[in-house]
């Protein structure tokens, strides 16, 4: 059956198939269908049962890849039981964070701009300041550091 705009018309049944077959990997399902894969995507906006069946395929691999993990944490893979900590352990104080100490009445609108800018987006923070001034920044004894108005931690 052909659509409006020439090209092929796939059922549901054939969309969900090709999901499940390939485990909602959809360049992988798109392949085997003979399409791009934003035409599964538009056709799981289009039908909740297809947009279910991406969500429970991805589900499913995400659950082998947990099974996986925890094979490794119980032959002793010391990545996999930092990556589950860090993870999983959050709540128990397995975490990964940098100390920052602000000193913002010493920046200037535009260093506070990028900083809030970086903070969002994750990136790093180093390298936002002109190298050398040290105006504003304190190491733990009252020394300045390289970037003002910001105290790194490891």
């Amino acid at each position: 059956m052909k659509n409006n705009k020439g090209g092929r018309k796939y059922s549901t049944e054939q969309m969900i198939r090709a999901i499940r077959e390939t485990r909602g990997l959809l360049s992988i399902a798109a392949e085997r269908l003979g399409c791009h894969p934003d035409t599964i995507r538009a056709y799981a906006r289009r039908y909740p049962t297809i947009a279910k069946a991406i969500k429970e395929e991805r589900e499913r691999m995400t659950d082998v890849a947990e099974l996986s993990l925890y094979n490794k944490i119980q032959d002793g893979e010391g990545w996999a039981v930092s990556l589950y900590l860090r993870t999983q352990g959050r709540h128990r104080g397995y975490v990964e964070q940098k100390d920052i100490k602000l000193l913002l009445g010493n920046l200037t609108d535009d260093e506070l701009r990028q900083l809030v800018e970086r903070c969002i987006s994750g990136g790093d923070l180093h390298g936002i300041f002109s190298k050398g001034d040290k105006k504003g920044a304190e190491g733990e004894g009252g020394e300045a550091v390289d970037s003002p108005g910001v105290d790194f931690d490891s």
